[in-house]
């Protein structure tokens, strides 16, 4: 597989190298790449999770920035696959979109958000369980 060629299956799509100019990106997705194949998981969801992790440690960043570098290059990937800081984080990026504030989403973010939904993921399934993505905080309330 050449490095323009994505992995791609019923759940997961890796990101390619393509357009990769800042070099801490590319070594983000050169070590994902190396742990995603090199995982011992079965399931591809889990994989992914897991070489987030294994990347995040390497380069010394979070989860959350290794996932938003990752799905800029075009991760799509089920929630199950993301740490939950960078599901907090897209959470609120989608809520502030819905309620018109600030935030404008990216096309990156808003191809993840429709693989999400294509897949039958609930967009708001944080919200009906409590997220603290949507609570309002409590010097706000009456």
């Amino acid at each position: 597989m050449t490095k323009d060629q994505k992995h791609q299956t019923s759940t997961v799509t890796l990101p390619t190298f393509q357009a990769v100019q800042d070099r801490g990106d590319h070594e983000a997705l050169q070590i994902f790449t190396h742990a995603f194949r090199n995982a011992r998981q079965g399931r591809d969801e889990i994989k992914v999770l897991s070489a987030i992790h294994k990347t995040a440690d390497i380069t010394g960043q979070s989860d959350a920035f290794i996932s938003k570098i990752l799905v800029e290059h075009g991760l799509l990937a089920p929630r199950l696959s993301f740490p939950q800081d960078f599901l907090d984080h897209i959470d609120q990026s989608f809520i502030r979109q819905e309620e018109g504030r600030f935030s404008i989403l990216s096309k990156s973010y808003r191809s993840v958000l429709q693989f999400w939904s294509d897949h039958g993921e609930d967009p708001f399934a944080f919200v009906r369980r409590g997220h603290k993505a949507y609570q309002t905080p409590s010097f706000l309330t009456a």
